[in-house]
């Protein structure tokens, strides 16, 4: 998408490549994701989804239909999710696609009990501007129970 992100101290810690990451602003752009690049970011492809809307680009995301098999049908709920806080998305088959549009979101975000979910659209709603309430944070806690104390501690 273009963004300005450099990893630092790179090491490898339970077979994952891990870092410390330092982001500096930047202006992002439209994106397309498919099956050779899904593997390799599926955790992250609700995320990003919240990033394209919030920077107002196009995201596609196609070769995806694992998402439809996790904790919830993650490409429906995200879908659903930026559709009721005022973002364009549309959902694919094995996949979604995110539209340009819109800003300063507002609504009710239901995670449908998805971790992943509730926490992307956590960041979405740390953007200034936005007013969105997350259903049942507590989700959370399955992978990332200090996930609202470090989203505090970050946007702030």
């Amino acid at each position: 998408m273009g963004g300005d992100i450099r990893v630092n101290a790179r090491a490898t810690e339970g077979g994952e490549e891990t870092g410390t990451l330092t982001v500096h602003p930047a202006a992002l752009g439209n994106l397309r994701i498919t099956a050779a690049d899904v593997p390799s970011l599926i955790d992250e492809l609700p995320l990003l989804a919240c990033v394209a809307a919030a920077a107002g680009v196009e995201l596609e995301v196609t070769g995806a239909a694992e998402l439809r098999v996790k904790e919830s049908d993650r490409i429906s709920v995200v879908v659903r999710n930026l559709r009721a806080i005022g973002a364009k998305a549309e959902e694919l088959p094995d996949g979604l696609r995110v539209l340009p549009g819109g800003r300063d979101f507002s609504g009710t975000v239901d995670p449908q009990g998805d971790h992943r979910i509730a926490m992307a659209f956590g960041v979405l709603a740390a953007v200034s501007g936005n007013r969105i309430e997350i259903r049942n944070p507590e989700v959370v806690a399955v992978s990332y129970p200090l996930f609202w104390e470090d989203l505090r501690r970050v946007a702030a």
